[in-house]
């Protein structure tokens, strides 16, 4: 018979082999293994994840394309892929289980590191991926045509990791996560009479600013590390000229109009919502609000993933989650997860707790300066996960001017957060039936450092008995999940 120890020392080891640890930037991913025969493989799409690669999959998912400088592409059930213009073969097919894509781990782990700077240490025992900060270099930027009236810029940066850029008129923001750049490795030169560049790789991530002297017509992102910018000339001041009674009058407006209207055209084009970030509110030695005999952390989790399932079904969309399990991560670092997974939207969930037991009812908010007592209340209240963080030294530099590129990021999606947050809201209300407290702003820690349309969705009180009833009910917390994803598609089909 076997003793209870051998099972327990059976399972554990078991459980030891079913996933990979990747240490990366400060931050540990859990990623899925399992055992095909005597090779050992990996779901290759969370570990690029891990890695800030991006990966793109077709309709059917049937073919998965991995961003790198020479561009993985494979196809489920076969063993061969294409590695730039090389041909190459696995020791396994890629099978598809899910949204999970399994490839063979050592495999796996060199082909996705070979291109880039890090410096990577692989424990097979364990098994675990450190990665580090290699040095980074950084090309010049080319003009590749200029007149009068406009100039088109060419930036390339080496291979490396993916990173993160912002924009605002005549402003140009690129952070390099996950490298060390010196002055000695940059070499970006920008012509004195289009701007000057701003860097500082004392930070974390390294930056580096192009304040040009014209305005930035379009960004075209050529690969995850390459870019097209086009910069047109700044209006200047004119008197307006007296309106013209002929029929010529009409066709400059017309022109003006199609071009806009094409404009407008590309730039949905460029913003494919091709993957979406989960956030469940606190977890690990932070159970957030509680009552009730509930812990917040516990829903927010169940919430997460029925919503993530209902997104899977989605065709070309990947999901990425802050956290699987019942983990503490830091505020800074979930904005974190979500660039380095190219995030398009970020969704953190919450449950929501006052003093006042008859406090009841859903409500949506968006980053930005709060202006109601209660969303500063509410605000403050989830922004105090801080004080269970070992570095709280990160939150001062909130105001610190080495955190405008990250205001600026938010403040350009100020107008696509609202819309989601309002759509999410309606279905909410609609499918849960509690009380509609509206959708609101303040400044969530959580919503900061995330660069792409985000919102805090706080389902209902926990505090509240009928609140807590509703949220203890999987059959509602389902709804609570549909309603989520009911707005997430309706926002993606009108952004597309």
């Amino acid at each position: 018979m076997i003793s209870i120890l051998a099972v327990l020392l059976l399972c554990s080891a078991v459980l030891a082999e079913s996933s990979l640890q990747v240490n990366r930037a400060g931050d540990s991913y859990l990623i899925p293994l399992r055992n095909k025969g005597t090779i050992r493989q990996v779901d290759i799409v969370s570990l690029a994840a891990a890695l800030s690669i991006e990966t793109t999959t077709d309709s059917n998912g049937i073919r998965l394309q991995i961003m790198l400088p020479q561009k993985l592409s494979f196809r489920i059930g076969n063993p061969w892929l294409q590695c730039g213009t090389k041909i190459l073969q696995m020791p396994t097919p890629v099978e598809r289980v899910g949204s999970a894509y399994w490839t063979p781990l050592e495999w796996s782990i060199k082909k996705l590191t070979e291109q880039g700077v890090e410096e990577i240490e692989f424990d097979a025992d364990t098994p675990a991926l450190t990665v580090k900060p290699g040095k980074a270099k950084w090309r010049g930027i080319d003009v590749q045509s200029e007149n009068e009236r406009t100039v088109v810029l060419s930036l390339q940066l080496p291979p490396g990791p993916v990173v993160s850029t912002f924009t605002s008129d005549t402003t140009f923001a690129v952070q390099e996560s996950g490298a060390k750049v010196a002055d000695s490795n940059f070499s970006v030169n920008l012509p004195s009479s289009m701007g000057r560049v701003k860097k500082d790789f004392s930070l974390d991530p390294p930056q580096v600013l192009f304040v040009f002297t014209r305005k930035i017509q379009s960004i075209d992102s050529l690969s995850p590390r390459s870019w097209r910018i086009k910069l047109i000339e700044l209006a200047k001041p004119t008197t307006p000229a007296p309106p013209k009674t002929t029929a010529s009058a009409t066709v400059p407006s017309t022109n003006l109009k199609e071009a806009n209207t094409t404009k407008i055209d590309a730039a949905k084009k460029r913003w494919q919502i091709d993957c979406i970030v989960l956030d469940a509110g606190h977890g690990g030695h932070d159970p957030g609000a509680k009552g009730n005999g509930m812990f917040e952390k516990e829903l927010t989790l169940d919430i997460v993933q029925r919503l993530a399932n209902l997104l899977r079904k989605e065709s070309g969309l990947r999901i990425v989650l802050t956290r699987s399990s019942d983990s503490f991560v830091t505020l800074q670092d979930r904005g974190k997860i979500a660039n380095r997974a190219n995030g398009k939207l970020f969704v953190s969930i919450h449950i929501n707790a006052a003093r006042d037991k008859d406090g009841s009812g859903i409500e949506t908010y968006f980053l930005s300066p709060a202006k109601t007592p209660r969303a500063l209340e509410v605000a403050k209240f989830e922004n105090e996960v801080v004080n269970l963080e070992t570095d709280q030294k990160a939150y001062e530099k909130m105001s610190n001017e080495k955190m405008i590129v990250l205001a600026m990021a938010q403040a350009q999606f100020l107008k696509e957060s609202q819309q989601l947050a309002d759509l999410v809201q309606k279905e909410a209300v609609k499918r849960i039936g509690i009380s509609d407290r509206g959708v609101d702003q303040a400044g969530f820690y959580v919503l900061v450092g995330a660069s792409m349309p985000a919102i805090l969705f706080e389902c209902a009180f926990i505090s509240n008995k009928r609140d807590a009833k509703i949220l203890r009910d999987q059959d509602y917390r389902e709804k609570f999940a549909q309603a989520l994803y009911d707005g997430i598609r309706t926002f993606r089909n009108q952004a597309q």
